[in-house]
């Protein structure tokens, strides 16, 4: 029998390869003035649906995904490096928090109901039938992934925050290859890590962009 389940998670971090794959191009591509050949456009568009291909035809996409006016070089790499840092940073860390609180109260349910039922119940099946739903609900952690989503957006969040103290106190002078180091170890930790939700980034982004925009410098 088709494991169906695994199918799906098979498809899925195929999906999440490819995207990955195309963001390490996209930001070299964006940072060093680059552009992406022919080849590479129709490898791209052969991988998204053709309803997709059309949902971007109709919109005007934005240009300025980075906020440096920086020339292309090994400046401007490590200028847009400090702001997907920063940015991705702090979207793993709300995440990470977000799946730690609910892991508590996961956690608060599941005693509460046993103490509850341990005092209010008489009978031995009605408390065998409280521990059975309690012990469902705790393997939720356990079957969602619950702990180890919250430690991995965590260690996003610290590798973030180590990468952006480090390139904050780099000078004017440096080299290519050196920048792209960096862009290549920030792209192995963003791989471990679980997608950032879309809808996190509604709730959160205007307050990251005004954060952005009162504090940085060189930008456009």
């Amino acid at each position: 029998m088709i494991d169906l389940r695994a199918v799906n998670r098979d498809q899925f971090e195929s999906a999440k390869g490819h995207a990955e794959s195309l963001l390490r191009t996209l930001d070299i591509c964006e940072s060093f003035g680059q552009e992406l050949s022919k080849a590479e456009l129709r490898n791209v568009i052969y991988t998204v649906s053709k309803a997709l291909r059309e949902r971007f035809e109709a919109e005007a996409p934005d240009r300025s995904y980075f906020a440096t006016s920086e020339s292309p070089g090994p400046r401007k790499a490590i200028d847009n490096l400090i702001e997907s840092t920063w940015y991705t940073g702090r979207q793993a860390a709300v995440m990470s928090a977000l799946y730690a609180a609910l892991i508590v109260v996961l956690l608060i349910i599941s005693v509460v109901a046993l103490v509850v039922s341990s005092r209010q119940l008489t009978e031995i099946a009605d408390r065998e039938q409280v521990v059975r739903v309690v012990t469902a609900w705790l393997m939720l952690i356990v079957s969602l992934s619950l702990i180890r989503n919250a430690w991995s957006y965590f260690l996003m969040y610290r590798q973030c925050d180590k990468m952006n103290s480090a390139l904050e106190s780099l000078g004017d002078d440096v080299q290519e290859v050196d920048a792209l180091k960096q862009w290549a170890e920030y792209h192995v930790a963003r791989a471990a890590c679980p997608l950032i939700p879309a809808w996190l980034w509604r709730i959160i982004g205007p307050s990251l962009d005004d954060a952005w925009k009162r504090t940085a410098h060189n930008t456009s």
